[in-house]
């Protein structure tokens, strides 16, 4: 009966691992004057003007930042990405939001 288990782990395993790596890799975020853009790992872009962001916290567990709009959608935004500081300046800048939360990197308060 293991020969029927083995297959199945490693599918189940693979599509995880696959999941995982994509999220990483394909992730991105970019911004211009009217709002952001952000990009999941299935390449699905959701836009967000800039005056619909209510808060960011930071979760330090994950290491992550949780985007809150005015209708209470979040979206997540990995502590990883590359020119995250010049997308909080702008935030900053756009909205006069900073972000919040327990163990923020100094970079980012």
């Amino acid at each position: 009966q293991l020969y029927v288990l083995g297959p199945i782990t490693m599918l189940l395993f693979g599509w995880i691992g696959a999941w995982m790596l994509l999220s990483y890799y394909r992730h991105r975020v970019s911004w211009d004057a009217s709002g952001i853009s952000i990009f999941n790992q299935w390449n699905k872009e959701v836009f967000l003007p800039w005056e619909d962001i209510q808060a960011v916290t930071y979760e330090k567990g994950l290491g992550r930042f949780r985007l809150r709009t005015k209708a209470q959608r979040r979206y997540t935004l990995s502590a990883a990405l590359v020119g995250l500081k010049a997308f909080f300046l702008a935030l900053k800048e756009k909205t006069g939001i900073q972000p919040a939360g327990e163990g923020l990197p100094q970079e980012f308060s």
